[in-house]
């Protein structure tokens, strides 16, 4: 076992954090599954509006590898194909029915999970439609399941604000976690590595974990980001692939093949400084926004997030939970005119660069709500970048030569171990308000298709 201490990094302080209760919430009338989430997927429809699905019968499939199925959160009927610009398909949104037949998929004792072969764990996995958890680096995407990764990580930890704590998610999950991780063993020549936080008070599913090497982690974020894991532990170079996924999504892994069921069952944190009563929910994958929130709010402009500020989408209250998110995170909405505020004190503003006096005050939480706060400008380095960026990489010099179209300079500054959460900070402290992330896609987009 190792541990890595950061130093620089920043956890920002948003209001609003769930509490460690897990409430129930009620049924909800239609789930839905997001065909854009999984990047890299080329979605073919394999149902039509109006036919009757089980859970875990497929919904579409990659065009490049048929393999590749996503499947039915839930038995019903497919009510809607919705469809965005260029036709590109977003939602496959299901209407429960009243009896839950499910797709029948092949069960595993868990002392023999160790001892299964690759291609019985990849077609369990790939029938069952719990593929699309994994994604690899580089890219940040869903995994070609013909590839061998030389590693697999798995993060045990997540600093994000607001996040899910998967100390508590995995609560009872021991049997399925172990099954999950044993798994993965399968899946790759090199070591399954475990990332925890360097707490005493880790879930008994994380500190019992066997037949992997665990690896503790401490400091501000992005220590719990698998991008700083795979960076300080096995770093990715040209030609080689390393695969990562959260520990909840091992647990459901371990769930479907002890089961031989799609796991529906999910429990995400309801969090943010618009919530009312942030607490831990029992829903379902791809519940809608109204479902999880409804009674929870406050303010009625009200920004819906599926997942955490930094690498979350804006789904609107119509909306549904993402396959891969874990957390929603409600936010006032910003975008207020403020009489002469460049003249007051801020006590009240978010500052990391001590701009304010606020910024002095490191402890208490803040209302953050979606205003910027400036617009976007040049890029103006005065350290603030290098100061949240705990990896041996130049974010700007590396933004510069993606902006210049020089993918081998951006190659040599470390393009290939990067993702939009990787730069996240980055993207949060810059001061002319440029979305590093946005780049670093279009960069590593350009790099793919190029070759």
């Amino acid at each position: 076992m190792s541990t890595v201490i950061l130093r620089k990094g920043h956890d920002i302080r948003v209001a609003g954090r769930a509490e460690r209760t897990l409430v129930d919430v009620s049924s909800p009338k239609r789930v839905a599954l997001l065909p854009t989430e999984f990047r890299g997927i080329r979605p073919r429809l394999s149902v039509e509006v109006g036919q009757q699905v089980k859970l875990g019968t497929p919904l579409f499939t990659d065009k490049l590898h048929p393999e590749i199925r996503f499947v039915s959160p839930a038995a019903g009927t497919v009510v809607a194909l919705t469809r965005g610009a260029r036709r590109v398909l977003t939602e496959v949104v299901v209407e429960l029915g009243d009896d839950e037949q499910a797709e029948n998929l092949p069960t595993f004792e868990p002392e023999s999970l160790s001892q299964c072969s690759r291609a019985q764990v990849l077609q369990a996995l790939l029938q069952g439609g719990l593929w699309g958890l994994l994604k690899q680096r580089p890219f940040g995407k869903v995994p070609n399941p013909d590839e061998t990764p030389k590693s697999i990580f798995v993060q045990g930890m997540d600093t994000e604000p607001l996040a899910l704590d998967p100390a508590f998610a995995l609560q009872g999950q021991e049997v399925a976690f172990q099954a999950g991780l044993d798994a993965l063993t399968r899946l790759t020549e090199g070591p399954v590595r475990l990332c925890v936080q360097d707490r005493t008070d880790l879930a008994p599913a994380l500190s019992g974990a066997q037949r992997v090497e665990t690896h503790r982690f401490s400091g501000p974020h992005p220590a719990g980001n698998p991008g700083t894991h795979i960076h300080f532990l096995d770093p990715v170079r040209q030609g080689e692939v390393v695969w990562y996924l959260k520990a909840v999504e091992v647990s459901d892994i371990g769930r479907l093949l002890l089961s031989g069921r799609f796991p529906a069952e999910r429990v995400v944190a309801l969090a943010g400084p618009a919530v009312s009563q942030p607490s831990y929910l029992r829903t379902r994958v791809g519940a809608p926004m109204q479902v999880l929130t409804e009674g929870r709010l406050t303010g009625e402009r009200v920004r819906y997030v599926s997942g955490t500020v930094l690498n979350g989408a804006s789904v609107g209250a119509e909306g549904f939970l993402r396959f891969g998110d874990r957390t929603v995170t409600a936010l006032p909405e910003g975008g207020e005119q403020q009489l002469l505020a460049w003249a007051k004190p801020g006590l009240d503003k978010y500052s990391v660069s001590r701009t304010f006096p606020s910024g002095f005050c490191r402890g208490a939480p803040v209302a953050l709500d979606t205003s910027l706060h400036g617009g976007h400008r040049a890029i103006v380095d005065l350290g603030q970048y290098d100061a949240v960026m705990p990896l041996n990489l130049m974010p700007v010099p590396l933004v510069k030569s993606l902006l210049a179209g020089d993918l081998d300079e951006a190659e040599k500054l470390g393009l290939l171990e990067l993702a939009e959460d990787d730069l996240a900070l980055c993207t949060f402290v810059c001061p002319s308000k440029i979305d590093f992330g946005e780049i670093l896609r279009q960069g590593l987009a350009l790099y793919e298709k190029e070759g």
